[in-house]
């Protein structure tokens, strides 16, 4: 059994890998999971030096720097001594790393580094894919099939992680694929600049559900909506705009919901006894296209939820709105909890300038996780 890839020998000290079992696996993932790929002619491949992804490595050499100080030769030589598949010679918890390419034919489009540690786990490098050929689904793709055959062949237990604060892509994309955050580490890697350490359970089922609203709509309308508080909003008023959102991602909408939010709105600023809350709408001409709940917090915070987009000029004219306001007040942050399945607010939020903080598995909902995203607020 030494020579056959079951039986964990990616985490052997001095196994050899069975290459061709390995991509076997790799193929028949490949056509379980994407059969139209395949038969396109793409392939997942172990990186070897006879198929080194040059192409996708120049392009990486040119994006780390942004997130990383000290990105000089060396940590290049690390991908490419992982084509040979050895043992790390260098290894303390880490027992090996194996480098992952997917291909048309044989040329490299992109590729995934997975380091093997002691005791079962696996923490993921760049995964990265050449400039004229993102959005393909590329990624996703080769993330899919390695991380099938390391959790059902090698007995993998965790994947993880880290990410750059401001790597928005890489944090979107991990997050659409289960991965959650556990933790943050502070001036990890450059001075000022945050990363986030993001894990997944590998005997969970990569997500399949659709994220909603990948990209929120352009607005009908020209220009920038008016903001304004909703001072006197009804039950009715409230229900007839927050219900879809209520009842997909909070399990509630009834009625002493409203009743609360209308009575909590009429409240002081900090009235805490009270929960008092501050509605935002965004309105082009009649038409109201967004709405925020602001609740001022103990100790300076402004907590948003819920946040109702209906088009992509509602967040950043409500975010404006919010900023001003809180500063007005003398707070200190504002923190948003947004479903993760509202894709295009979060993905504006961090284009804003929030900080991804936080995930929140299943808060309110069954099946729905939540993103808590942060900023200071600029006196």
């Amino acid at each position: 059994m030494d020579n056959e890839i079951h039986g964990a020998v990616l985490f052997a000290e001095s196994s050899t890998i069975d290459l061709a079992a390995l991509e076997r696996e790799l193929d028949h993932n490949l056509l379980r999971l994407y059969p139209g790929l395949h038969q396109d002619g793409i392939r997942v491949h172990v990186v070897t030096p006879e198929r080194m992804p040059d192409r996708v490595l120049d392009s990486l050499s040119k994006v780390l720097p942004n997130f990383y100080g000290d990105v000089e030769d060396s940590l290049f030589g690390t991908f490419r001594s992982a084509a040979y598949l050895t043992a790390d010679p260098n290894g303390y918890f880490t027992m090996r790393k194996v480098l992952f390419g997917i291909y048309s034919q044989t040329e490299a489009l992109g590729l995934t580094m997975a380091t093997f540690k002691r005791g079962g786990s696996v923490k993921f490098g760049p995964t990265a894919v050449a400039p004229d050929h993102r959005h393909m689904g590329l990624a996703r793709a080769l993330r899919d099939v390695v991380e099938s055959v390391l959790q059902q062949v090698e007995g993998i237990r965790k994947f993880y992680l880290t990410v750059n604060t401001k790597n928005h892509p890489a944090l979107l994309f991990n997050l659409d694929r289960g991965f959650r955050v556990e933790g943050s580490l502070r001036d990890q890697y450059q001075d000022k600049s945050n990363e986030l350490i993001l894990s997944r359970d590998a005997s969970s089922p990569i997500p399949r559900h659709i994220i909603e609203n990948m990209e929120l709509a352009t607005a009908d309308a020209d220009g920038i909506p008016d903001v304004d508080v909703w001072e006197n909003a009804s039950v009715e008023e409230l229900r007839g705009l927050m219900q879809p959102t209520l009842l997909k991602y909070y399990a509630t909408g009834s009625e002493s919901f409203y009743r609360h939010l209308v009575a909590s709105s009429q409240a002081g600023i900090r009235d805490y006894a009270a929960k008092s809350k501050v509605v935002f709408r965004a309105r082009q001409g009649d038409a109201i296209t967004g709405l925020a709940v602001c609740a001022p917090k103990r100790g300076g915070s402004v907590k948003i939820a819920p946040l109702i987009a209906l088009d992509r000029a509602a967040i950043p004219a409500l975010l404006d709105r919010i900023l001003i306001f809180s500063a007005q007040h003398d707070m200190k942050k504002i923190y948003a909890t947004i479903p993760l399945a509202e894709r295009g607010i979060v993905k504006q939020l961090l284009e804003s300038g929030l900080d991804l903080e936080a995930t929140l598995r299943a808060p309110y909902q069954t099946g729905q996780d939540f993103v808590v995203l942060s900023r200071k607020i600029e006196q």
